[in-house]
C-alpha cells in the first residue's frame, strides 16, 4: 500500500477508493486529506499542502519491523528540491511512530540510471 505514496498506481489501479478526509495542519502548513482504501488492506491518509500542492504527509498505520507492535507511522516531509529535470523530490523526512521521531532521512543526491544490471539481482 505504500507503493501508493508514489501516487502513479492510482491514475490506473482502479482497486483504490479515494475519500475526503478533510483539512488538517502539517508542520504548521494547511493541507487536505486524502483516505485511500483498497480492500484487505490498511488505509492510509495522504496529506497535500494547499500552497504548494505537493505532498506533506502519509499517516498510516503499520506493524515495526522486528518489535511486532502496531504503531501510527506519519512520514513528514519537510523539504523539497528539485532535480536536474525540474522534478520536486523529497529532500527532508521525518517519520514519526505514535507521535514520536523515530527517523529523519536527508536526502543528499538523486541518480537516475539509464538501466541496471541483471546481475544486480541475482542472490
Amino acid at each position: 500500500m505504500m507503493s501508493v505514496a508514489r501516487l502513479a498506481p492510482l491514475l490506473k489501479d482502479k482497486s483504490f477508493e479515494l475519500s475526503l478526509f478533510g483539512e488538517a495542519k502539517v508542520e504548521d502548513k494547511p493541507t487536505i486529506g486524502i483516505r485511500v482504501s483498497q480492500k484487505g488492506k490498511k488505509d492510509l491518509t495522504l496529506f497535500f499542502d494547499k500552497k504548494t500542492h505537493l505532498l506533506a504527509k502519509i499517516e498510516h498505520r503499520t506493524t515495526v519491523p522486528g518489535a511486532g507492535q502496531e504503531v501510527n507511522e506519519e512520514r513528514i516531509i519537510l523539504e523539497y528540491k528539485k532535480d536536474k529535470n525540474g522534478i520536486s523530490l523529497p529532500k527532508k523526512v521525518l517519520v514519526k511512530h505514535d507521535g514520536k521521531t523515530f527517523l529523519e532521512a536527508d536526502s543528499v543526491e538523486t541518480e537516475y540510471l539509464e538501466s541496471i544490471d541483471e546481475s544486480e539481482f541475482k542472490k
